[in-house]
């Protein structure tokens, strides 16, 4: 996994790399984490959205659900110092990126920016 992680350092998908490897985590999951479901103070973060795709009158959708496969796939986890570490830069650079931008900043998205 060490590897993994390495060779992924500093691209725009370490952050989905890395909840997938510490979470073990469906493609689904990684994609649709809210900061709502990250609690810094208690270091934990909570699987309870998804995200997938469909394809809608031949165009292919995101289809964004306030709920996970099944009831048992809700659960809240220990943040990991590393993944914690990340999340805050992750943050940080969207609230700057925030300020810069005022009112052209897009705050349609429901989540984490994870890539890009």
């Amino acid at each position: 996994m060490a590897i993994m992680l390495e060779a992924f350092k500093g691209s725009s998908i370490e952050l989905p790399i890395m909840l997938a490897a510490f979470y073990g985590s469906r493609r689904s999951e990684v994609l649709s984490p809210r900061w709502s479901a990250i609690d810094f103070k208690n270091n934990t973060i909570a699987v309870s959205h998804t995200v997938s795709r469909a394809k809608i009158d031949r165009k292919t959708q995101l289809i964004l659900k306030n709920r996970t496969k099944n009831k048992s796939s809700f659960r809240s986890l220990p943040l990991i110092p590393q993944v914690k570490r990340m999340l805050m830069r992750v943050r940080d650079k969207q609230k700057r990126n925030q300020k810069t931008c005022k009112k052209q900043y897009n705050t349609d998205f429901f989540g984490i920016h994870l890539c890009g």
